[in-house]
């Protein structure tokens, strides 16, 4: 999960929020939609959080800091560091993510199925006593493969489920397990004569270029 975790010392508050998933596509870094960072306060950006499950405790997740270090609004794809852990003391362990590996998204075809997982805000309400955000996994078929005009590179892709808020981010994977694309959101419309309830997800491939620039920079 990525998100936020605010201390405001002169009104002794805490606030939180969880605005999307991520995942591990390098030591120490995670890719996630980069509308989830564009959309956030300042205050906000200025202390992202990412939660990661504890090996330990399958209960219970690990809260680090982190930032994000690099986007591609156009493809809605962007990076983020994982730095220390919030609190040490919770994390004596040294937790090792393992990156996933990633498709030819511009391979991609028109009724094959995905999957994805994440953790999407409707779930907070089926516990009234514990708000809390559950890990959901989904199945999918691909609806549409929308290629770029001038390029001719995919650009986006259309699914046959809603992807609920708090997916944005989520892995799309294809059968043999690697990563095609990334949630970006649902497709909504007003005309009655446009399907609605399709889910939207961004191509794979953009997201090579920016951890070949990032790696230029370290």
């Amino acid at each position: 999960m990525v998100g936020f975790y605010l201390i405001r010392q002169n009104q002794n508050q805490i606030t939180m929020g969880i605005r999307g998933t991520a995942f591990c596509v390098a030591p120490s870094l995670l890719t996630t939609a980069a509308h989830v960072y564009q959309q956030m306060q300042e205050e906000e950006k200025n202390n992202i959080k990412v939660w990661v499950l504890d090996p330990a405790d399958h209960l219970n997740y690990i809260m680090f800091n982190a930032q994000f270090i690099s986007q591609d609004q156009q493809n809605d794809i962007a990076l983020i560091k994982i730095l220390n852990p919030f609190d040490k003391n919770k994390a004596d362990k040294e937790i090792i993510l393992k990156p996933l590996l990633l498709s030819d998204s511009d391979n991609a075809m028109e009724g094959e199925e995905v999957f994805f997982c994440g953790f999407p805000e409707s779930t907070m309400s089926l516990s009234p006593e514990r708000q809390e955000i559950s890990f959901v996994s989904a199945h999918a078929i691909v609806s549409s493969v929308k290629q770029d005009t001038n390029t001719k590179k995919v650009s986006v892709f259309f699914l046959d489920t809603n992807c609920d808020k708090g997916f944005s981010g989520s892995p799309v994977f294809l059968r043999n397990g690697k990563i095609m694309a990334v949630v970006s959101g649902r497709f909504e419309s007003r005309d009655s004569r446009v399907p609605t309830g399709l889910g939207l997800a961004r191509p794979i491939n953009p997201l090579r270029t920016l951890l070949e620039n990032y790696s230029k920079t370290i």
